[in-house]
């Protein structure tokens, strides 16, 4: 089901919606990703609503960011993989906000534009100067999590995931841990 939002469309207002312009859009999608046969590998994280900003200001921004991503790859790349990163358990009907939330941009990209949409629960990546650091203290811990397929990946596994899904045309699904470690193995 189409949201709407009080920040514009970017089919209307030229990819402008959440303070997009479409020769931005077209600047981050702007070469072969690398991925065998031409196909472009668009990446966007849903948990840009986790900002602590006003709840509807960005759960539009988060909405209209992903749309206007998804419309502008569909024009000017009609048969390009679009992988949207969310989380573990999101889902349109949850009673959770942010859940509900990325849920429906899920539904929204798997009807629009065939997306796959990825709902890791932990990542495990090496730590960066721009992760709190509290994540460096828990990372060892989390860490233990790794003989339990449906609680934790690693951030090679998630890229070699996305990678084979589109080798394998894998379209309009909701890919959760287990399935993204298998994806991995195989490829």
């Amino acid at each position: 089901m189409p949201r709407s939002s009080s920040r514009g469309d970017a089919e209307t207002d030229g990819g402008e919606a959440a303070g997009i312009r479409a020769h931005e859009l077209s600047r981050l999608y702007g070469g072969d990703g690398g991925v065998p046969g031409g196909g472009r590998l668009p990446v966007l994280s849903g948990d840009i609503c986790d900002t602590g900003e006003q709840r509807g200001i960005c759960e539009d921004f988060a909405y209209d960011y992903a749309v206007a991503a998804a419309k502008m790859l569909k024009k000017e790349s009609p048969g390009a993989a679009f992988h949207y990163i969310s989380g573990a358990g999101t889902r349109a009907e949850s009673r959770t906000f942010w859940s509900k939330v990325k849920g429906q941009i899920e539904n929204e990209l798997m009807e629009l534009v065939e997306a796959d949409c990825w709902g890791p629960a932990f990542i495990d990546a090496e730590p960066s100067a721009s992760l709190p650091k509290m994540y460096v203290v828990l990372r060892q811990a989390l860490r233990l999590l790794r003989p339990f397929r449906s609680l934790y990946v690693a951030g090679e596994d998630l890229g070699r995931a996305m990678l084979e899904a589109t080798r394998e045309n894998l379209w309009r699904r909701v890919i959760e841990n287990a399935e993204i470690r298998e994806l991995a193995e195989r490829s």
